[in-house]
């Protein structure tokens, strides 16, 4: 919430910090006062229970990666490219949108079977991290 302090906006800092206080002036009110039982995941069930809902809409940090993302890689030579952690294959969609090869690799197993899912063309291949030389590949996301 205070991304914009001390050396950003200051209005913007002065609206976190206001919302902040509001938020504190009402810790004892629901849903403030509630308590969450968190379940702790080790690494693989965590993106196996994320890989369900990973690209579902209203994932603002998804909106605003791709607005980033997006002309950067329209910007690319066409070739051969990897998408390392590539997860749900989101990205590796974009490339293979603009043209390219795409290699994607993941730890996650379920996070790639969402990718497999999404019909990159046949020329591109999804799986497991494994050797590859570098000479080979034109683009890294």
């Amino acid at each position: 919430m205070l991304r914009a302090w001390p050396l950003g906006d200051q209005a913007e800092a002065e609206s976190q910090l206001t919302a902040i206080a509001e938020m504190l002036a009402h810790r004892a009110d629901p849903p403030m006062n509630e308590v969450l039982e968190l379940r702790e995941y080790d690494h693989a069930s965590g993106y196996e229970a994320w890989s369900e809902t990973y690209d579902e809409p209203g994932n603002a940090l998804i909106d605003v990666e791709e607005r980033a993302l997006r002309p950067i890689l329209a910007g690319l030579p066409v070739g051969d490219a990897a998408d390392v952690a590539c997860g749900t294959g989101r990205l590796s969609q974009v490339l293979c949108d603009f043209g390219h090869r795409v290699v994607g690799i993941d730890p996650s197993e379920a996070m790639l079977e969402r990718a497999r899912a999404k019909a990159c063309p046949r020329r591109s291949r999804l799986g497991r991290s494994r050797p590859c030389r570098s000479k080979t590949i034109a683009s890294i996301s």
